[in-house]
């Protein structure tokens, strides 16, 4: 089926106009990204929902809407039952894949809905600050860093939202072997759409993280997950950890002011959409490269965290465009 974009997604992709494309690794790759991310999720929906991909374009707008519906009603009502055991589960599987400290509290919440989620999805105005060029420079290239950062946080939940509930296929189906089909219906369709609607009219928050230390520079910290249904917990709690996993690369020397500013350019709400689209492109190029179980991807968060915005480039090219090389250009930086 000739399934494409919506023309909104591919005019900015096409034209450079996207956010993200101020940074070079995005500015690069982005389009083939984007390319690569689109082929996955059509294959997702080809697989998972064959009857409604044999619908063509003009069929699926028409039931695409009540695809997501039903299957946000049926997950609603199956998950009433199990809140407390699905909280639970989210936490154990992310605890283990990454083999997170007890050190590091995580906290999950099942809400009724995206009214009950506490963050409302708005990005705050900071204004900009009177520093000196080469101060400002320096600030430039840790945002770009931070951006880059915030790309394998967003591509690796992405990564986990499609696959993670196969690992604890047996548990839920003890809960209730309903939940795997309607949960596949539900991300197959969910992760489609995001290719197929205007990127300005995802501004529903289903779910948020927020993490808190208990003393400034201490290990020690809590991660608060809220989310309106398990894959979607899965998503927010890998969100939560990977978060946590790169806050070494928070600038030290950074006044209150200056870090305001930097969590507000890098962290902006408005650019998850295009993280969501593109970035599951630069996590896929790491893993393919480091081929280490799960509990040692930490480690390696940790070292790229540790390196220059123009290191992460340079790395995270050569695993897109020159995969022959990834063993050296890792080697190179010391990351495995």
């Amino acid at each position: 089926m000739p399934y494409k974009p919506h023309i909104a997604i591919t005019n900015h992709i096409q034209r450079g106009t996207l956010p993200l494309f101020e940074n070079l690794l995005y500015a690069k790759n982005g389009s083939s990204y984007a390319d690569t991310e689109f082929s996955r999720c059509k294959e997702m929906f080809k697989d998972k929902l064959p009857d409604e991909y044999c619908l063509g374009e003009n069929g699926l707008l028409t039931r695409s809407a009540n695809i997501f519906q039903n299957a946000y009603i049926i997950i609603t009502q199956l998950e009433k039952k199990f809140k407390t055991e699905l909280q639970q589960l989210g936490i154990d599987i992310i605890r283990e894949i990454y083999d997170v400290p007890n050190h590091v509290a995580l906290q999950a919440s099942l809400k009724s809905g995206v009214d009950d989620i506490s963050f409302d999805g708005k990005d705050e105005d900071v204004k900009d600050l009177d520093i000196t060029k080469e101060r400002l420079q320096y600030r430039e290239k840790e945002i770009q860093k931070r951006i880059i950062l915030n790309g394998l946080v967003h591509g690796s939940s992405m990564h986990i939202w499609k696959s993670c509930h196969y690992i604890v296929k047996d548990k839920l189906d003890k809960l209730d072997d309903r939940l795997m089909d309607v949960y596949n219906r539900y991300i197959t369709i969910v992760s489609f759409q995001l290719w197929k609607n205007e990127p300005m009219l995802h501004s529903t928050a289903q779910g948020f993280n927020k993490i808190e230390f208990e003393k400034q520079n201490s290990p020690s910290a809590s991660i608060e997950i809220e989310a309106i249904n398990f894959p979607v917990l899965l998503h927010e709690t890998n969100k939560g950890v990977m978060d946590y996993l790169i806050c070494r690369a928070i600038p030290k020397d950074f006044t209150e002011q200056e870090l305001k500013y930097y969590y507000a350019k890098a962290d902006k709400y408005e650019d998850e959409i295009w993280h969501y689209l593109l970035s599951p492109s630069l996590w896929k190029d790491l893993l393919d490269a480091i081929t280490v179980p799960t509990q040692n991807i930490p480690d390696i968060i940790a070292k790229l965290s540790l390196l220059e915005y123009e290191e992460l480039v340079e790395i995270f090219d050569v695993l897109h465009n020159e995969k022959n090389k990834s063993n050296l250009i890792l080697k190179k930086y010391e990351i495995k």
